[in-house]
């Protein structure tokens, strides 16, 4: 197995992540040795390049759409609708909107807790938007 991965690593692209985890997967069923193993993983950290396997352009480029929709869907909406007036007795969640006295907030509370309190009351689950 050795020289097949070694083969592998020094004439074929590869994931390095993959690869590593291989090695050690040979390592612990003790089909190479330390010192096959060492050499290994340095081959690969040597030969492995550098793919933007996130995409990154295509995801920032998807992302922006989505914004854009976002914001298409709002235009035009009464302020009134984005941010309804706060009901005391009324269970909010992380995200959720209100208006209270005046000002705008946004819920800021740790996900999964229910904020029953003003923004006065618990100014910490709630951040105040412009």
């Amino acid at each position: 197995m050795y020289n097949i991965l070694k083969n592998h690593i020094t004439h074929h692209p590869f994931d390095l992540l993959k690869v590593l985890e291989r090695i050690k997967a040979l390592y612990g069923r003790m089909e190479i040795d330390d010192a096959q193993r060492d050499e290994l993983e340095a081959l690969a950290r040597e030969r492995a390049s550098f793919v933007d396997t996130l995409n990154t352009p295509e995801k920032l480029l998807e992302l922006e759409k989505r914004i854009r929709a976002l914001e298409e869907m709002h235009q035009g909406e009464d302020e009134a609708e984005i941010y309804p007036e706060y009901q005391a007795g009324k269970w909010y969640y992380s995200g959720d909107r209100c208006s209270y006295k005046g000002g705008n907030y946004l819920c800021a509370a740790p996900e999964g807790i229910v904020v029953v309190w003003s923004p006065e009351e618990h100014p910490a689950y709630w951040e105040p938007v412009a």
